[in-house]
């Protein structure tokens, strides 16, 4: 058949040439390219992966001879020496000799920025006869502070004197501006401002905290007394609350128990103080920068009660009787009776006037140290007396109350014995003197015996 195409009957044209060679389509290109891309990344992470992650660091000392330590720990090494380091975070490198003072005294190496080479120069260690201590003064209030949290490091003047002198082995701390809230750690361990007055000869890491930082961290070397300068007191802020064991916290962080230094750098801060059993504790405040010492108290959960009886009690003020539509007006023929250790509360007795009531004011006194947020509870024990007025013949008896103005109850019927209703008022009261006034109801057609009025104030 030949390769030029020819059309046949019933099946069309046909050629016996080859097919042409299949076409790679354009969109295959892409997710070919990225699958290669991602096959390289694989194989360069497993690359990496089988790397070392340390690095070797050539440690060299004049003289020769001297223990290498990686981050405060002998390494075993003696100098000149290859130490290896990891590639990451930052690491310290010092060396020791007895006898000699090391020169720097520690080099620090952060992240993959390693030296090939170190040197350590070793001098000897000074002798004196005897030391001569000078304090470091603080500087006067006119000096402008000085900036940021780095303390003064101030090292004693060391004054030969005689003709024997003996080497200084110990190292002494003193520390200038010291507080009890402070926290010192020298080498990892904690100690007392005293006990670090006497410290074995070599390198020692010393470390205090203070107000939720860190006020020093250095290393010392050598042998003598040094004087060390933390922050002047007036940059902290100190916050006591009694008890001693009562908490400061701010937000969910505890800044300390019964007394807390605060940094002003800090502040504002808002603090807060948690409740102790029996006790309230005070409000929470917010710390402005320029706060000055605070002396705050947890206050016990006193309780008042005033009742119409005793000397502190409820008194009462005045009596009458009230008339629909009109104001309270002042009557004592007319005001409620007084019946063995009750109350007789109705119409005025000679009154007929309907709708007329009588009624009692009474006052207290809500003394100083009532906390605001208290509950207050009014409590009245009432019954119906069972006296009727004239022409009628069912009993009656009702009251109402209001509270410094405010209603609490109207119309409450009474029974024949007597009952005891409590209504809660801690939102009624207010500082100073406060009114209740018990009223008979103007529809009552009976009277009313009030037998105890209470007022219990407290947490």
């Amino acid at each position: 058949m030949s390769r030029k195409p020819v059309y046949m009957a019933g099946q069309g044209f046909m050629s016996d040439a080859p097919p042409p060679p299949p076409r790679l389509r354009p969109r295959l290109l892409l997710p070919l390219f990225a699958a290669g891309l991602l096959l390289a990344a694989l194989g360069y992470l497993w690359h990496q992966a089988g790397q070392p992650r340390t690095s070797r660091v050539q440690v060299l000392s004049t003289p020769a001879g001297a223990e290498i330590l990686l981050d405060l720990q002998p390494t075993g090494l003696l100098t000149p020496a290859l130490v290896e380091l990891p590639t990451r975070g930052s690491h310290r490198l010092q060396v020791r000799l007895a006898g000699h003072v090391p020169s720097p005294l520690s080099v620090s190496i952060v992240g993959r920025e390693t030296p090939t080479q170190v040197e350590f120069r070793l001098d000897p260690q000074p002798s004196v006869a005897r030391l001569v201590e000078v304090r470091v003064e603080e500087p006067a209030a006119a000096d402008p502070p000085a900036v940021g949290l780095a303390p003064l490091l101030e090292t004693s003047r060391r004054t030969p004197s005689g003709v024997a002198e003996r080497p200084v082995d110990p190292l002494g701390l003193r520390f200038l501006n010291w507080d009890p809230a402070f926290r010192l750690r020298v080498d990892g361990r904690q100690l007392d401002p005293v006990a670090a007055r006497q410290l074995s000869a070599g390198t020692h890491r010393v470390q205090v905290e203070g107000a939720g930082r860190m006020l020093l961290d250095t290393l010392l070397a050598g042998g003598g007394t040094v004087d060390l300068a933390l922050p002047p007191r007036e940059r902290f802020v100190e916050l006591r609350v009694e008890p001693e064991q009562a908490e400061i916290v701010s937000g969910d962080r505890l800044l300390g128990r019964g007394r807390a230094l605060i940094w002003r750098g800090d502040l504002p801060l808002a603090v807060r103080f948690p409740a102790l059993p029996g006790l309230l504790p005070p409000q929470g405040r917010t710390l402005p920068r320029d706060s000055p010492d605070l002396r705050l108290r947890h206050q016990s959960m006193l309780r008042f009660q005033w009742t119409p009886a005793g000397a502190d009690g409820l008194e009462l003020r005045e009596g009458g009787f009230r008339m629909p539509g009109g104001p309270f007006t002042q009557d004592a023929e007319r005001g409620p009776r007084r019946e063995a250790a009750g109350l007789l509360l109705g119409r005025a007795f000679h009154d007929r006037r309907p709708g007329g009531a009588q009624a009692a004011r009474f006052v207290f006194t809500l003394p100083e140290g009532a906390h605001a947020g208290w509950s207050a509870q009014l409590e009245l024990e009432a019954k119906d007396s069972g006296r009727r007025f004239p022409l009628v013949l069912t009993r009656d008896a009702r009251l109402s109350l209001w509270l410094n103005g405010t209603l609490l109850a109207r119309d409450q019927m009474l029974d024949e014995q007597v009952e005891i209703r409590g209504w809660p008022v801690g939102n009624l009261l207010r500082p100073g003197v406060n009114e209740l006034e018990v009223s008979s109801s103007e529809e009552a057609r009976s009277a009313t015996v009030l037998a105890r009025a209470t007022i219990k104030v407290g947490p």
